[in-house]
């Protein structure tokens, strides 16, 4: 299935900043499901079609993160909790990868910076 015609991109004439760009653009999206990225991920292999795993997978499940991991394969995120108070708890930060973890290779998640 193709995808791209399902994509809405919400433009803004000057610079909002993320928190606000997603306010204002979150309401007009017509989907079950909103994917937000900032503009210099990398999103590698099977990424995408493993998050969307997980929500088929997991009923109870209502938000789904990839692993971050930067150039030199160390991890900048790598999932977490959102508290009953919405306070959220992550965790992996400052943990190198290793090839045998499958994501050092290209086929594993998402890369920024």
């Amino acid at each position: 299935m193709d995808y791209r015609a399902a994509i809405r991109l919400v433009r803004h004439e000057t610079s909002l900043g993320y928190l606000q760009a997603v306010t204002q653009a979150a309401p007009q999206t017509r989907g079950r499901m909103l994917l937000l990225m900032n503009n210099d991920v990398q999103v590698r292999g099977h990424c995408l079609a493993s998050m969307l795993y997980t929500f088929r997978t997991h009923a109870g499940v209502g938000l789904v993160a990839p692993l971050f991991s930067d150039q030199n394969h160390t991890i900048l995120e790598a999932g977490g909790l959102i508290l009953n108070d919405g306070k959220g708890w992550s965790y992996g930060r400052g943990v190198q990868l290793l090839p045998v973890d499958g994501v050092a290779a290209d086929d594993g998640g998402g890369s920024a910076g």
